[in-house]
């Protein structure tokens, strides 16, 4: 018989036996009818009564379609923006206006005009017909480009460890959190030490985890930037701080005062890749609206150039503030980003203060391989069929830089490292091949938080490596159980996740959780699929403004009992969970895995479907990369609790990732998922954006959707079927 006794750490499975030996009573039918998913309940399915969101049956409105080719102006210089584009589709005449961002509104379809002053405006285009309805279209420029130059900084900012009690692993819950400081060198010296209340922060006593000064050596008038971790519970808002940094020159820098865990959460920074304009996104994570008032940028106040795209910024919701950089972006270069608001109804200032090495956006598509992807071209390009573009690599003699370097670029593909002490073999390929633009990055470790690594050891080795590459080359770090990724987020350029949900999802022990019988490993455990999504998003807030890598199940999942291999993944179960991964995060995806061996004893299904999610993700993939996932139903949901929706949200348009949650958890025989029809999605855009079209990609083509308007400016959009997961792309009015 099957005894099951559940309680909030464990759920435990005691699988008895006969006399006649060993049987196992678990098979592939046993269907997993409940399980505990923790102490918080699911997230609300959107903020608007559904009877409310009634079609809006008015006559339609004209579409203005403003146009203008300069967006890089200097002061006096003319332009002309146009707005023949526009129509009204009940052919009845229009009536423009446009409105320059400065003050200045000129009535017609086309105007002139030039700016007196340098700043970035957003130009707006108003397209009134002649029963009073009216549309309006936007375009931003910028006269002049903002400064990246230090300014004047000395504050601390803090940011307390993220914690989802959904899930539950067996370490203590998140405690503490990061902190910074932000300074100006009063001289050129070395750091020697640094101080945390008054004890050297190796000290046990002091409760860092780890601690350090970026640059370790700086010039006077240069900005410093102080960076510790903890995870005691003594830190956390409101409590007392003191910092100093000492250096052989004397005190560079001291700070008494309280954490101040700030409302507003700047959750990501990106740079258009062509380096045209900075986007920071904030998130509103308090209970009242905030206004956002300023931007600093390496304490310089830049706010003139700063376009808030949504203010107020209700509770929940994200907003962009778009920069536009005529004079480019240096990327790999530390960025100190400021974003000034108030808070409710009252005007006092806040600030919240964030530091990243900040690299163009690129989706890649990783695998762990082995050394034979780079001397079997066969091989290879089964993997690139897969939809693989990134290898992990090793420089040795057998696959030299001068061999795979230049065999990436011939074709088409990349290359990252995965290595935290450098080797003399490796420091040499650095030194000659570091800015090689194929040699993506390095991954300084991988699940230090259930290995033997120690975060100071980690450290060190991330010190060094940025050292030994300079900005040229993204810093990784990975981590396995969400209790301790705060303590990894924020040391390297990039965080992420090795998380699963079929067979090997790590720390969670949510459910079920089977132990070993008689010395023998029969199952470890299983998750709901969700939790993939989970350990995104707890993987995402440990590392923010940083953007993260995330791994993710593919052909193989190591399913064994004992040592034999049970099954492969399923197309369904690759599918659900790359989507989770993606929409609740993932900058990029990397398979784990897909070798040579696999490739006979799985079907050619998963392998299929691999190829078929890459090509579906490359439709949408520049949104994943400027965009920022926003965790929550703010922007859209479904009134079905087993309909998952996230949105990333950008200036060019919106992804919904839409996942089917309704599907048997087996424990043997592969998940099933029960097919949804018409699923209806409802779409709170953000303040700006005016949804256009809606389509859904499908490998490489794509369905377009039904979207209509309600009354109070949301928007439905139909979904014909919901097999398993897919994406919902919402494109702007031109």
């Amino acid at each position: 018989m099957i005894e099951i006794k559940s309680s909030k750490k464990k759920t435990w499975i005691w699988v008895l036996v006969g006399l006649g030996g060993f049987a196992l009573l678990l098979n592939g039918a046993f269907r997993i009818l409940d399980f505990y998913r923790g102490a918080a309940p699911l997230p609300p399915r959107g903020n608007v009564d559904p009877a409310l969101l009634v079609l809006d049956d008015s006559a339609p409105a004209p579409l203005a379609v403003i146009d203008f080719s300069q967006t890089c102006l200097q002061m006096g210089e003319p332009f002309t923006v146009s707005g023949q584009g526009s129509a009204d589709p009940q052919g009845l005449p229009l009536h423009f206006a446009i409105d320059f961002g400065d003050g200045t509104v000129l009535d017609g379809v086309e105007a002139e005009h030039a700016y007196t002053a340098t700043g970035a405006y957003r130009v707006t285009l108003t397209a009134t017909n002649s029963d009073g309805a009216a549309d309006v279209s936007a375009g931003i420029l910028s006269v002049g480009s903002p400064s990246f130059d230090p300014g004047t900084l000395n504050e601390i900012a803090f940011q307390p460890n993220f914690y989802d009690p959904r899930i539950i692993e067996e370490i203590e819950t998140p405690a503490g959190g990061m902190v910074w400081g932000f300074f100006n060198a009063q001289a050129d010296a070395t750091v020697t030490n640094i101080l945390v209340n008054g004890l050297d922060w190796e000290d046990p006593s002091s409760g860092v985890v780890w601690c350090e000064v970026v640059p370790g050596e700086f010039k006077a008038g240069e900005i410093g930037i102080l960076r510790c971790m903890s995870n005691e519970k003594t830190w956390t808002d409101g409590a007392p701080i003191s910092l100093q940094v000492e250096t052989d020159a004397g005190t560079a820098w001291a700070h008494q005062g309280t954490l101040q865990a700030e409302p507003l959460a700047i959750s990501y920074v990106a740079g258009r890749p062509d380096g045209s304009e900075l986007l920071v996104y904030a998130r509103n994570d308090g209970e009242d609206p905030v206004d956002v008032t300023g931007l600093l940028l390496n304490g310089q106040d830049v706010s003139e150039f700063a376009l808030v795209d949504e203010s107020p910024l209700r509770a929940g919701r994200t907003t962009t503030i778009r920069i536009p950089t005529c004079g480019g972006i240096t990327w790999g270069e530390r960025l100190v980003v400021t974003v000034l608001f108030t808070q409710g109804e009252t005007t006092q200032p806040h600030r919240v203060t964030r530091e990243l090495r900040l690299f163009p956006s690129q989706f890649m598509v990783g695998n762990w391989n082995n050394e034979d992807v780079f001397t079997d071209p066969t091989w290879r390009q089964t993997q690139r069929d897969a939809g693989i573009n990134l290898f992990i690599w090793y420089p040795s003699a057998s696959t030299p830089p001068e061999l795979v370097l230049p065999m990436a670029e011939a074709e088409d593909f990349y290359v990252f490292t995965h290595v935290g002490n450098p080797s003399p073999e490796y420091i040499d390929a650095a030194k000659n091949w570091g800015d090689h633009p194929r040699w993506y990055m390095n991954a300084i470790s991988g699940e230090p938080d259930i290995g033997n690594e120690k975060p100071t050891d980690v450290l060190q080795y991330t010190q060094t490596q940025m050292d030994l590459f300079g900005p040229t080359k993204r810093m990784w770090i990975y981590a396995a159980c969400s209790y301790q990724f705060g303590k990894w987020g924020s040391m390297a350029d990039i965080g992420g996740m090795d998380h699963y949900t079929v067979w090997a999802p790590k720390c969670n022990v949510n459910w079920p959780y089977l132990p070993e019988i008689f010395g023998v490993e029969i199952f470890e455990w299983w998750d709901h699929i969700e939790f993939a999504g989970y350990y995104t998003l707890a993987a995402k807030r440990a590392a923010e403004p940083r953007p993260i890598i995330i791994w993710t199940q593919g052909l193989f999942n190591g399913f064994q009992i004992g040592d034999k291999t049970m099954r492969c993944n399923t197309p369904a179960e690759i599918r659900s969970q790359w989507y989770q991964n993606l929409g609740w995060g993932a900058k990029v995806m990397l398979y784990y895995h897909f070798l040579q061996e696999h490739d006979p004893i799985c079907p050619e299904e998963p392998e299929q479907e691999m190829g078929l999610l890459v090509r579906e993700t490359d439709q949408f993939s520049d949104l994943i990369g400027i965009g920022e996932m926003t965790g929550n139903t703010a922007f859209a949901w479904s009134y079905d609790d087993q309909v998952d929706v996230v949105t990333t949200i950008s200036p060019d348009g919106l992804v919904l990732v839409v996942s089917n949650l309704d599907y048997d958890l087996n424990l043997i025989a592969p998940y099933r998922w029960h097919e949804k029809t018409n699923v209806e999605i409802f779409v709170d855009p953000p303040e700006g954006f005016e949804p256009y079209a809606a389509w859904s990609p499908e490998g490489e083509e794509a369905i377009e959707l039904q979207m209509v308007r309600t009354v109070g400016g949301f928007y439905k959009i139909t979904i014909p079927s919901l097999p398993v997961a897919r994406a919902v792309i919402i494109e702007p009015e031109p």
